[in-house]
């Protein structure tokens, strides 16, 4: 037999399958009272023994009686321990019993008990059973029922030969807890450690029969059938530990009758391990998948609000920048209307003038100036010989010739006459050239320098004659023709040429580029001018609905904030708190499956001994109310048909030996 590792059980693997059915609790097909399912087993009978193939079941029924409100018999109170075993070999199995005597029930040998433990030596090559009676507590399930006769409170067990409208409560409560640490984590991931009492995994079942006489029957929470007599079967499904139900139950029915009674209601508790159940399975798996979606809906909720606090600071932002907007729009909407549409309808008059101007009298002046230069051009080209026929045939000019050959041809004559007039002062003087100059009052060097001047003179006079006369019409023709070119022009020095050349360039460039290019302005300051007045009152709508907007991204701001403070937040506050429930939820139930693995919610514990499975059942009967046999009478036939159906299928708990 192996150690006693874990709430007084064996160093053996701790198992409880379902073996019959809480059939809308937990979805087993077969009934009350069916056979407990063997579990396969491979483990070994002790350390000095050799692999036993004895399969040991124990299967431990309590029943109970109590009267029409609930209050147990106590006295009546008792467990029927039946073990089984097949196979070949031997088996020690201990069971614990809760008494420190039994009497077994099938022979009159003595059953080895140490302290409240039965010691059972199975032999059974092929099939062995042996079961034992013993005194039980009151098992870990209260029940309490209450009635009302046409809304009065009425005792239950005095509903005999009453009539009118009955209604009946039943409070069942499992009162079997005990204190566990769970941790699980939060929307955050951190740890969370919290203490819970955790109930026993118990379910149950319920079935009252109304007689023939009660009609009008509801009742919320059953399943109502007849049993083909006349009568009404109701039956109804508990769970009796958090989260998959409550610990504390309460269900009932309304009827009308006449002459009526309290019928009896049959309780059967089983104590399961949750997570063997298919269904307790999937529910677990839903609540981990709501603990992640309450997580999904916490991130959600939280970057939302996150984005609304952007969403907040931008609309801020945003109703500053229209109210500078606002205050710049008005101030744009007053200039375009008081200085650039007035502004821009003077351009346009003014660019209009302008185009107009080039188009008629400037242009029609450039024509007539480009037409005088092409004369001026013509009369420059024609200068020379029309300047030198006209002085040719100019009196003056031939004068002056004449004049010019005079003094040329005349000046070795008046060279003689000087010469001639020197000597005859000097005769007269009879001093010679100076007595000539002193008798005339001067000095010899006077007369000397005038001799010379004259001299001079004579042949000034002579050489300047002989070259203008002989010159002049050369240096006239020379100035003329210098006069022509630069006045025409030259590739250095450009002159009526070009500028003839450039007043036709001005002239096309004007009609064919400025004119047009004015008219185009002038078209285009008339569109402005009339955009300028569209865009003033645009400005001017714009200036108008700004305060509008204004007030609008203030509502926004607002809005975000408010959406974030009872939307975003809430959503991720529901989020956080669904997950910490869901997570919490998950956490149970695994504490709950502990519970379960370990049997303390089997009657008395789960037996220790190799490739063993213990089942349990609580069976309760409250009597029906009667005004004839004694209560007392009642409970003790009710006790004496559970012990005859003792050996009912229930929740199987199985262990294995250590190998």
């Amino acid at each position: 037999m192996g150690k006693n590792t874990s709430h007084g059980m064996g160093k053996t693997a701790t198992k409880v399958v379902a073996a019959s059915g809480l059939v809308a609790v937990f979805g087993a097909g077969a009934a009350i009272g069916a056979p407990a399912a063997i579990a396969d087993s491979t483990s070994t009978t002790s350390s000095n023994t050799a692999p036993s193939s004895v399969q040991t079941q124990v299967r431990k029924s309590v029943t109970l009686s109590g009267s029409p409100d609930g209050t147990i018999n106590s006295s009546a109170s008792a467990m029927v321990t039946q073990v089984s075993a097949v196979g070949n070999g031997q088996a020690s199995i201990q069971v614990p019993v809760g008494a420190d005597s039994a009497r077994n029930l099938d022979g009159f040998s003595s059953v080895p008990i140490s302290g409240q433990t039965a010691t059972f030596n199975l032999n059974p090559n092929g099939n062995e059973e042996q079961r034992i009676y013993t005194k039980s507590s009151n098992g870990p399930i209260k029940v309490k029922a209450t009635a009302t006769l046409n809304g009065k409170p009425i005792n239950p067990g005095e509903i005999v030969g009453q009539t009118g409208v009955l209604a009946v409560n039943y409070e069942v409560v499992n009162t079997q807890t005990e204190k566990q640490t769970v941790t699980y984590k939060d929307a955050q991931g951190n740890d969370v450690t919290q203490e819970v009492d955790v109930a026993a995994p118990i379910g149950g079942t319920v079935d009252i029969v109304l007689p023939q006489g009660f009609n009008e029957i509801t009742a919320k929470g059953a399943s109502i059938g007849g049993d083909g007599t006349g009568a009404t079967k109701l039956s109804y499904s508990l769970v009796l530990f958090e989260p998959l139900g409550n610990r504390v139950a309460n269900f009932g029915y309304q009827t009308r009758i006449e002459d009526g009674t309290l019928p009896e209601a049959k309780f059967t508790f089983l104590p399961i391990v949750p997570l063997d159940n298919s269904t307790i399975a999937t529910t677990k798996e839903a609540y981990t998948g709501g603990a992640k979606t309450g997580e999904t809906i916490y991130g959600a909720g939280t970057q939302i609000g996150e984005n609304l606090l952007k969403l907040q600071d931008g609309a801020a932002k945003l109703t500053t920048g229209l109210q500078k907007a606002a205050a710049g729009s008005a101030e744009l909407a007053k200039g375009l209307n008081s200085t650039a549409v007035p502004g821009a309808n003077k351009l346009a008059a003014g660019s209009e003038t302008l185009a107009t101007g080039l188009s008629g009298e400037f242009n029609d002046g450039m024509t007539q100036l480009n037409d005088g230069l092409k004369k001026l051009q013509a009369g420059v080209n024609a200068l020379p010989a029309a300047v030198k026929a006209q002085l040719e045939a100019d009196p003056t000019y031939q004068t002056a010739l004449a004049g010019l050959k005079s003094l040329s041809d005349n000046g070795p004559a008046a060279k003689g006459a000087v010469d001639g007039l020197y000597a005859v002062a000097a005769t007269l003087a009879g001093g010679g050239a100076a007595g000539a100059c002193a008798n005339v009052g001067g000095s010899g060097k006077t007369c000397t320098q005038l001799q010379t001047g004259a001299d001079t003179y004579i042949v000034g006079a002579q050489t300047l004659g002989g070259l203008l006369y002989l010159g002049l019409p050369a240096l006239i023709d020379e100035v003329l023709d210098g006069v022509q070119s630069q006045l025409l022009g030259t590739p250095s020095a450009p002159g009526i040429n070009a500028l003839v050349a450039g007043g036709a360039q001005l002239q096309d460039g004007l009609e064919s580029t400025i004119i047009p290019g004015a008219n185009q302005i002038a078209d285009g300051n008339a569109t402005l001018a009339d955009g300028l007045v569209t865009a003033a009152d645009g400005a001017t709508q714009i200036a108008d609905g700004l305060p509008a907007a204004v007030d609008g991204t203030q509502q926004i701001e607002s809005g975000a904030g408010q959406l974030k403070t009872e939307g975003a937040d809430k959503l991720a506050a529901s989020g956080e708190t669904a997950q910490a429930d869901y997570a919490f939820k998950v956490a149970q139930i695994e504490a709950i499956q502990q519970v379960g693995l370990s049997g303390s919610n089997i009657p008395y514990g789960p037996a220790t001994g190799p490739n063993t499975q213990t089942s349990g059942v609580y069976q309760l009967v409250l009597a029906p109310a009667s005004s004839g046999a004694s209560n007392g009478l009642v409970f003790g036939l009710a006790a004496l048909g559970l012990v005859v159906a003792g050996g009912a299928g229930v929740w199987a708990w199985r262990r294995h030996a250590a190998a």
